[in-house]
């Protein structure tokens, strides 16, 4: 029996790996159409320009040819971060040929960001979402028995070590701890389907929710706390916690900032958000359509 699960590990691995090749080939291929697109349609973009610079067309070929080589010898990360930075430099000289009124130049400058950078953003956000979504196939006891892992997962509940945010409060509300238990315990039986996996355990429910919540009487703590939950999914999690506000907090206008700090402290995804926005983001209107929000109304009782 332990050498079928071994072989179904390793045949899990086997398929992520060609996943990854598969994904690489078709970035490779779509960056080659890219150029050839390119190439083809180039000469209608600079038709009005062609007398007055006659190589403008084989500047840009030149540097649409050393851009995807910068991207085919970086990290998907690299890549975006060199295309960002390219075009935040075009954008600069777009301003200086304002000022000095070069209307040429700035037509060329804006030929680059048209035409060549923000096609390769755009692809390279997509191949990063795209990448993101077959690095979910990795088995977490890779290079852990199950033991292991369970010590680990055991080892950062019962004691974390990490400094609580500036600013942090228990959060007060009009709910028992049953109430919070229950209601947060949603995420612990609804499965994402994205993952196939519910979007929390239990554990880490038990953990969250005692460490935010003052009625439970516990130390609390800072740092992340995992949730199966990808980055275009943020909306589920902000209308779920909005929920939970209308039922237990809002009647006694407790404040709404609290629950956007709830997120920004507790979720990685939510880090870089700042309260005020989140606070605006958080109401009836700016929740997600249909099934693509956490079924609250499936699980309470009432």
């Amino acid at each position: 029996m332990e050498q079928n699960k071994k072989t179904q590990k390793e045949l899990l691995i086997q398929k992520q790996f060609q996943s990854l090749l598969k994904s690489h080939s078709e970035r490779m291929a779509r960056t080659e159409e890219f150029v050839k697109s390119f190439q083809k349609s180039i000469s209608g973009v600079l038709e009005i320009s062609r007398e007055e610079r006659e190589n403008d067309k084989q500047k840009l070929l030149t540097y649409l040819e050393a851009s995807t080589k910068k991207l085919e010898d970086s990290t998907l990360q690299e890549g975006l971060i060199f295309l960002q930075t390219e075009k935040k430099g075009f954008e600069v000289k777009i301003i200086k040929a304002n000022i000095s009124k070069d209307g040429y130049a700035k037509k060329f400058y804006q030929v680059v960001i048209n035409e060549i950078l923000n096609p390769l953003i755009s692809m390279q956000n997509e191949i990063v979402l795209q990448e993101k979504e077959i690095s979910t196939l990795t088995l977490i006891e890779d290079n852990h028995t199950d033991t292991d892992v369970q010590k680990s997962k055991n080892k950062v509940l019962e004691k974390p070590d990490k400094k609580l945010p500036e600013g942090f409060r228990q959060i007060e509300c009009d709910a028992s701890k049953s109430e919070i238990l229950e209601y947060f315990n949603i995420l612990s039986k609804e499965i994402n389907r994205t993952y196939n996996e519910p979007y929390m355990t239990t554990e880490d429910i038990t953990f969250l929710v005692e460490k935010n919540f003052k009625i439970f009487g516990k130390e609390p703590y800072g740092g992340y706390v995992k949730i199966n939950l990808g980055k275009q999914q943020k909306i589920r999690l902000k209308y779920f916690m909005f929920q939970f506000y209308e039922k237990y907090a809002a009647v006694r206008s407790r404040p709404k900032k609290d629950y956007a700090n709830f997120l920004i402290w507790n979720f990685e995804l939510f880090q870089f958000e700042k309260p005020e926005i989140l606070v605006t983001n958080m109401g009836e209107t700016k929740g997600p359509k249909g099934a693509n929000r956490i079924p609250v109304e499936k699980f309470l009782k009432s």
